[in-house]
Parts: structure tokens; sequence; C-alpha cells
């Protein structure tokens, strides 16, 4: 989780605009971390799904996934949202 938050903050280049300190370390952890933990939660059985047809998967492992890893995340660049999807989710890229 540290190593998440060291990344966002990077990513907003190192910036923060609250004038008090725990204004500032809130703002760096709560909410994007929340952001991305949600995320990743709701795409981890969308992944584990796709991978599962192209190859075996030992269900003992997954209990040691979490949903904070972040190196998939874009943290600066440009976004871009297509509110049209069927059920609200981006496609998976190929594995």
């Amino acid at each position: 989780m540290n190593a998440l938050a060291r990344a966002i903050l990077f990513g907003k280049y190192g910036m923060l605009h609250e004038k008090g300190i725990q204004g500032q370390l809130q703002r760096a952890t709560s909410l994007s971390i929340n952001a991305i933990t949600l995320w990743n939660t709701m795409y981890l059985p969308k992944v584990v799904d796709k991978l599962k047809e192209k190859e075996d998967v030992n269900d003992d492992f997954l209990k040691h996934v979490s949903p904070l890893g972040w190196e998939h995340i874009n943290f600066i660049g440009q976004y871009k949202f297509d509110y049209n999807l069927v059920d609200n989710m981006r496609s998976l890229k190929e594995i």
C-alpha cells in the first residue's frame, strides 16, 4: 500500500494542494487507493475467468492475489471513458 501511495504521489508530480499535512496524507492515500482497489476488485474476476480459458489456474493461488496491484494504472497521461459499454466495464487485453 505504501508503494502505491508513492506512485500516486509521483503521478501527480508530487504536488498536493491541501495546506495541512493531515489533509495531504488523506488525499494522497485514501481516495486514490480506494479507487484503484475498487477498480481492481471489479476486474480481477474477469481476469481470472479469461486466464482460465487459456490455461489451468490453481485456485489455491488465488487467495494470495491482492487488489492493491498498480502496475497497470496510468498515473500520468490522458484517460478516455466509453459510456456506451455493455456492462460498464472495458474489455481486457489479450493474454
